[in-house]
């Protein structure tokens, strides 16, 4: 049986946790990353989602929000549409890709 992330205990997702998971879908060029500053700009627009569960998860695809919002190819799910559309701040290779970085988040 499984259960839905927010029936479970509290899920805690800290910067280090990110960043591994980030590293990990970049491995090999699979996913490019945002720049922070779109990131944060498409974090913004789940803030104010109805579909956010606490503040994390995203109840319409189930992915972490922190997680979706640095990977290039991903938009937003919404049924509605992208509310991501609009939130990209990046020039061609400016997103902060370093492992120091990631973790600095």
């Amino acid at each position: 049986m499984t259960i839905c992330k927010a029936c479970r205990p509290r899920t805690e997702l800290n910067n280090d946790m990110i960043a591994r998971a980030l590293e990990t879908l970049c491995q090999e060029g699979a996913h490019t990353l945002v720049s922070s500053a779109t990131s944060e700009m498409r974090l913004r627009q789940c803030e104010v989602c109805p579909h956010l569960e606490g503040h994390l998860t995203c109840r319409i695809c189930g992915c972490f929000a922190p997680i979706r919002a640095r990977i290039a190819e991903f938009g937003c799910p919404h049924p509605a549409g992208d509310r991501w559309a609009g939130c990209n701040t990046d020039n061609p290779g400016s997103a902060d890709v370093s492992s120091a970085t990631l973790r600095s988040r």
